[in-house]
């Protein structure tokens, strides 16, 4: 055996893998990093795999991902505030980062040993002729182990569904009314179409006049259609929609399904408005321009404009 091949046995036969759901596909919180930022996470998920969970500190992490050590301190605090990582107690320093519910979603079960046992004992105990009859106590008992779990996850599908509709509405009162609003809507008509209406329908831009939440969907308002003559894609597209005084810009997460969105894209920069957002968050954060200030839509007119040039 060569070194090349001996090298490779051994490397492959330390590597370790990880789950990653597919959920993060249609999270706001993933799908509102930038493309570093993201491709840095799916790194530091690697770090965690190799290190039982925790990253390391600063500099191991910087070597892992080939950039300086203030680089990599101010991409852990853009991923704490996303709330992708937490940070714990413990560590060198009296404390360690380490990914958001890693010991929930990352079970010590997951290895290839354990599962060819499991496999291979329910190989053993699988008859051809399955028996004639079951008692109550077994039917019992695999009703409660099969089913239990489909109802967590309807519910959990559910609350993230609502969740995706409350970050896109303009008005944010009543959310529990607006829970129980949801609830009923998503028995007619699917979640997704539901949000998807948010980004065509055309709100007023005195928060006064838009409807609340609950309001909206008890009245099943995402079937309204657009005023004869007007495209359903301008709201979000060209038109430039001044947020109200109330609507301050969000320090953290999405913007897509909001007025600054529309505003972002009326500039006709090219760049998604997620993209632009994280950036002016930091730009102001840099500056201490407060995300309340009176001043807050000229700063990012101004910034918007200025990425053009990027």
């Amino acid at each position: 055996m060569d070194d090349h091949a001996y090298l490779f046995k051994r490397i492959k036969a330390v590597s370790k893998w990880f789950r990653l759901y597919n959920e993060v596909l249609n999270d706001p919180k993933v799908q509102a990093l930038d493309a570093e930022t993201f491709r840095h996470w799916i790194n530091l998920l690697c770090i965690a795999s190799m290190k039982d969970g925790v990253l390391p500190d600063v500099a191991d992490i910087a070597f892992h991902l080939r950039i300086e050590k203030n680089a990599v301190v101010t991409l852990l605090e853009r991923l704490l505030n996303a709330t992708l990582i937490d940070k714990l107690n413990g560590g060198t320093n009296g404390y360690h980062y380490a990914p958001h519910n890693w010991d929930k979603r990352q079970y010590k079960s997951d290895t290839s040993t354990e599962r060819v046992k499991r496999f291979r004992k329910r190989s053993e105990t699988v008859t051809v002729t399955p028996p004639d009859t079951d008692t109550d106590t077994d039917t019992e008992q695999n009703k409660k182990y099969i089913h239990q779990p489909k109802q967590v996850r309807s519910k959990d599908s559910k609350s993230k569904d609502f969740d995706k509709f409350w970050l896109g509405y303009p008005r944010k009162v009543g959310k529990g009314a607006a829970e129980k609003a949801w609830v009923k809507a998503v028995q007619s008509t699917e979640a997704s179409v539901i949000i998807a209406s948010l980004g065509s329908h055309k709100f007023s831009e005195d928060i006064n006049y838009i409807p609340h939440p609950a309001t909206w969907l008890n009245q099943r308002r995402w079937e309204d259609v657009p005023t004869v003559g007007s495209s359903p894609a301008a709201p979000t597209q060209n038109a430039m929609v001044i947020p109200t005084p109330e609507a301050n810009f969000p320090p953290d997460g999405s913007v897509e399904y909001t007025p600054w969105a529309s505003r972002i894209r009326a500039h006709n920069t090219g760049h998604d408005p997620d993209w632009i957002a994280n950036r002016f968050r930091d730009f102001c954060r840099s500056k201490n321009i407060a995300f309340n200030s009176p001043h807050i839509i000229k700063a990012l007119d101004g910034f918007t404009r200025a990425q053009k040039r990027v």
